[in-house]
């Protein structure tokens, strides 16, 4: 339907998963190979594929590792002071 918009697409074929990139990461790829990127006017032909990338990484995963990392270091900084008394 020329006259859906991106986003209206996405949302008919199910809300993107917790893992997708932001709506300014999809593209729109035509048959002839081209890429355009995310737009909000109904620019999708006969034949494009929408494109929704994924996260490398949830939020929730990104705050995880940050924690651990923070943590891993006071650890070793509470073991350096240790063994220098």
């Amino acid at each position: 339907n020329p006259r859906l918009t991106i986003r209206q697409y996405i949302q008919t074929a199910g809300v993107p998963t917790k893992m997708a990139r932001s709506e300014r990461s999809v593209r729109v790829v035509t048959p002839t190979g081209e890429s355009k990127e995310y737009d909000q006017r109904p620019l999708v032909q006969a034949g494009d594929t929408i494109v929704v990338p994924e996260r490398t990484f949830s939020r929730s995963e990104v705050v995880t590792l940050i924690i651990t990392g923070v943590s891993l270091a006071i650890s070793t900084f509470a073991l350096v002071l240790t063994a220098r008394r």
